[in-house]
């Protein structure tokens, strides 16, 4: 039996995460819109031709999926025939018809939030790298701004946008209850509410009051990111074991004992082996959110939900289960049988039920709903792994130790570890609100775009 451990493979794909993990599962509707048709039923409708241009470009001799969330190759527009062929369409996008007033808020917005995309890429590119910019890339920095702020919505028009995910969850075929003898993906409907059985978190003691630091920072401070746990006996329980993890006078330890939590920290500061843990059955959810920029510059958190990851606890811990006398009874069989397997992908499925559905444009634009990503859709997202796996498998490469302690938020995989861990705190949408966007505005993206807003005339 192999020995359980943190793997340098594991550590090196978690630090290749660039956006939210892509995980397995079917489509709740089915998109009645290809790429080519988003906005319109003419393939040479204007805004169809530059939606093309922007989500759908790849290298030459490759291709990638229609409608993904995130497309991979973004940088292909910054030189070249693309950067020219775009910086074209996006002139005729400001000066030709169909003009903005005469698209729906919601195509409005969808079209912004690609834009956006694009810019905060490019943006974050040349503020990480610290070089000028080549004259393609300035050229196109300044038509994406003007785009972006061709298509802009008032406030008022950006909170009337609709609420994707509630009117997802009314659907007669979503499944939103988690049944634990039959586990699989579910939309919570009570996941949102403020004063429901899921928590919203902010934290103190970080210097950050958002607790999904790391997906912030990754996406460049272009999308709202919002951490929401669910205690099984209720939302009283969850709050008590929050104000237990603050109360601890002594989260750390520097020597290492036998009662050492195992899969955390390669080296001291190691987790107290007393810290409170919370039950099996707790879940946690990271949901992401549009981030709009209004009429006026001003950043707006949108009701429009790009994704929601939830992850349930199966099990106390994998070591456990992998010791079990009946783990190791199954993995005898399959091994009599010569059936193969991959231990990490058994132990992950034993260990908490993960997935994640995503917003497409094309169930947005449409009928609305949510597309539950599959395995296949991996090779297109940060983790670059070499072949589709199970999604609990990849969930469990970055939340591999004994409940509590695989909230990275907390333990800190990414980071150094504070003096004392962040301290969740109940919190809610207006508060994470008013918190997201006021850090957004010190990101180099939105830095960029107002100076560019306030450099260029109205129009």
């Amino acid at each position: 039996m192999k020995s359980l451990r943190r793997s340098s493979r594991f550590k090196h794909l978690c630090r290749l995460l660039l956006a939210p993990v892509l995980l397995a599962g079917t489509v709740l509707h089915a998109a009645d819109a290809t790429p080519d048709t988003l906005y319109d039923k003419d393939p040479k409708h204007l805004w169809n031709r530059l939606s093309s241009a922007l989500i759908t470009r790849a290298p030459e001799g490759k291709t990638i999926p229609p409608d993904l969330l995130d497309p991979p190759h973004i940088e292909l527009l910054f030189e070249g025939e693309a950067n020219k062929q775009t910086i074209s369409l996006l002139n005729e996008f400001l000066k030709g018809e169909p003009r903005p007033g005469s698209m729906t808020p919601v195509q409005r917005a969808v079209m912004q939030r690609d834009l956006l995309a694009v810019f905060h890429r490019l943006s974050g590119l040349q503020a990480q790298n610290g070089t000028q910019w080549t004259g393609p890339e300035r050229e196109l920095a300044t038509a994406l701004a003007s785009a972006i702020r061709h298509v802009a919505l008032t406030s008022e028009e950006i909170h009337k946008l609709p609420d994707n995910y509630a009117a997802a969850t009314v659907d007669p075929e979503a499944v939103t209850v988690d049944d634990a003898t039959h586990p699989a993906p579910f939309l919570p409907k009570d996941l949102l509410a403020d004063d429901g059985p899921w928590i919203a978190l902010d934290s103190q003691g970080s210097g950050k009051a958002l607790v999904a630091q790391f997906h912030f920072k990754m996406l460049q401070g272009r999308t709202s990111f919002e951490v929401r746990m669910r205690h099984p006996e209720g939302r009283a329980a969850g709050e008590a074991y929050l104000k237990s993890l603050a109360d601890m006078r002594q989260p750390w330890v520097y020597e290492k004992s036998e009662r050492a939590i195992p899969n955390v920290r390669d080296s001291a500061p190691w987790p107290n082996p007393d810290t409170p843990q919370f039950p099996v059955g707790t879940m946690w959810a990271l949901v992401r959110r549009a981030i709009l920029a209004d009429k006026k510059g001003q950043l707006v958190v949108s009701p429009l939900v790009e994704s929601i990851q939830i992850r349930v606890y199966r099990k106390a811990n994998v070591t456990d289960e992998l010791n079990s006398p009946e783990f190791q009874k199954f993995v005898k069989e399959l091994e009599e049988t010569k059936r193969e397997y991959e231990l990490d992908d058994l132990l992950a499925a034993r260990y908490m039920t993960s997935f994640e559905w995503e917003m497409q444009r094309a169930l947005l634009l449409g009928k609305g709903g949510f597309h539950l990503t599959r395995p296949e859709d991996l090779k297109f997202s940060g983790f670059v792994p070499s072949e589709p796996r199970p999604v609990a498998s990849f969930c469990m490469q970055c939340h591999l130790a004994p409940g509590i302690h695989s909230i990275q938020s907390r333990a800190g995989l990414f980071s150094e570890p504070l003096a004392r861990p962040p301290e969740f705190r109940p919190s809610n949408r207006e508060n994470l609100d008013r918190i997201t966007t006021y850090e957004a505005r010190t990101q180099p993206g939105w830095l960029l775009l107002q100076w560019l807003w306030e450099d260029s005339p109205d129009h």
